[in-house]
């Protein structure tokens, strides 16, 4: 994009095609802690079946979440590699 006003512009608007044409599933494994905390884990829908394939740990910064576009893309490139 030539600036940050057409970036803001065209995020969502690229991001609802990004999200139709490779739809990702998401199946969230929740690790409770003894001290009330809780974790979450979402695996792709391509969640490793062999324990030698290799991971990617994806972590959206404080007021993100999979859902964002950066994590989505990063999540495509991720499969499309075998992870």
């Amino acid at each position: 994009m030539p600036n940050a006003h057409w970036q803001t512009i065209m995020n969502p608007i690229q991001g609802s095609r990004l999200k139709k044409k490779n739809p990702i599933n998401f199946d969230r494994e929740l690790f409770n802690f003894s001290d009330g905390g809780t974790i979450a884990l979402d695996w792709t829908d391509n969640k490793p079946r062999d324990e030698k394939a290799p991971i990617v740990a994806v972590v959206p910064g404080l007021s993100s979440d999979n859902d964002e576009i950066y994590v989505l893309n990063l999540l495509i490139e991720a499969k499309s590699r075998g992870y």
